[in-house]
């Protein structure tokens, strides 16, 4: 598989809320396994599976075109969250919860 992203800056408070946050779902009971630093924010722009579709340059800048704010680097505003369980393929990835602020 194939993505798109932009990458978002990050902050060592912002690392201490993830930790509140991954205690608070998984104890140390829960076989997950222990949460990687730092974890990079990002948008997700596009997905691709390679055996029948491409992520192609020229889509990726008429989306920036389409939505210029995408590019610039002022603070934003959080107007939601979701939760998505991964496993599987992409067409196997559900939305768990979607919370709207």
């Amino acid at each position: 598989m194939s993505w798109a992203e932009i990458s978002l800056s990050n902050s060592e408070e912002h690392e201490d809320h993830l930790d509140k946050l991954y205690d608070i779902f998984f104890n140390d009971e829960s076989p997950v396994a222990e949460r990687s630093r730092p974890w990079k924010p990002h948008i997700s722009i596009a997905y691709d599976n390679p055996e029948s579709s491409f992520i192609n340059l020229k889509e990726i800048i008429s989306d920036f075109i389409q939505i210029p704010t995408l590019l610039q680097s002022s603070q934003r505003r959080v107007t939601g969250i979701s939760l998505w369980s991964t496993i599987g393929k992409l067409t196997d990835w559900k939305c768990l919860e979607r919370v709207v602020f």
